[in-house]
């Protein structure tokens, strides 16, 4: 499901700006005001997943209108400060933001913002585990299916999840922020270089001279690093200890 949103900025090119980075990224925005009193209506109606939010504006500022949101029931929306001062930043955290945006905003940074927004909403879903996962597409985020990820490797400082297509996107995150989130949805480190999903590993093989490789799913290897190969057999259900040579 897409990220919903409220932009709330008394500039209008300010406005329009952000709201074109936003849809790139993937993101609905649900509505636009200019200020504090005519925004209140419009989060109450659209109930936003995100609301962006300027700080200096005439009449209310962005800080006291943050904290009117969280008085309103049934609105959870998450709340990013967008402005051209950086010295509100702690103010800003005091109000339980999420984010804070210096203006001009840019991709990248909105991007990252993104992510923190959706990975919040993952952590605090009753659903722990994690069914989709955000990657890099070539204008937006793309929440690709947790189900169909056969391994997730790094390679030249960067991080890439292949599917089960073979098809392969650029992570948002590090191998090892990726490992921590989805342990949940029984993916292990098996290799300084790898995360994979147990499910996706039909065999473990044996190299000899203590060196093991597993065949995922897709057909591909990906080797196993030594002092892993443990944790990985536990994983697999090879509780057993083994010498080398047997399972």
């Amino acid at each position: 499901m897409k990220l919903t949103c409220v932009v709330v900025d008394d500039e209008p090119l300010a406005r329009a700006y952000l709201g074109r980075l936003l849809q790139a990224a993937g993101v609905t925005v649900a509505g636009e005001a200019g200020d504090a009193a005519s925004a209140l209506p419009l989060v109450l109606n659209t109930a936003p997943d995100v609301v962006f939010l300027d700080i200096e504006m005439p009449g209310m500022n962005g800080l006291d209108f943050a904290r009117q949101l969280r008085e309103q029931p049934g609105i959870n929306a998450a709340v990013v400060f967008v402005t051209g001062y950086s010295e509100h930043a702690v103010d800003a955290f005091s109000q339980q933001a999420t984010d804070y945006l210096l203006k001009p905003v840019s991709n990248e940074r909105l991007l990252q913002c993104l992510v923190r927004i959706h990975n919040q909403r993952s952590h605090n879903s009753d659903d722990h585990d994690i069914q989709r996962l955000p990657v890099r597409g070539l204008s937006a985020i793309l929440l690709v299916p947790i189900s169909d990820v056969v391994c997730i490797t790094s390679r030249e400082k960067k991080v890439f999840v292949r599917m089960k297509d073979g098809t392969e996107h650029r992570a948002l995150q590090n191998l090892t922020q990726l490992e921590e989130r989805l342990s949940r949805n029984k993916f292990i480190r098996i290799h300084g270089s790898y995360v994979v999903p147990t499910n996706h590993i039909p065999e473990l093989l044996h190299l000899g001279n203590h060196e093991y490789e597993v065949r995922l799913s897709d057909g591909r290897r990906a080797p196993v690093g030594r002092t892993r190969i443990n944790d990985l057999k536990r994983a697999l259900g090879l509780d057993a200890p083994t010498r080398d040579g047997e399972f």
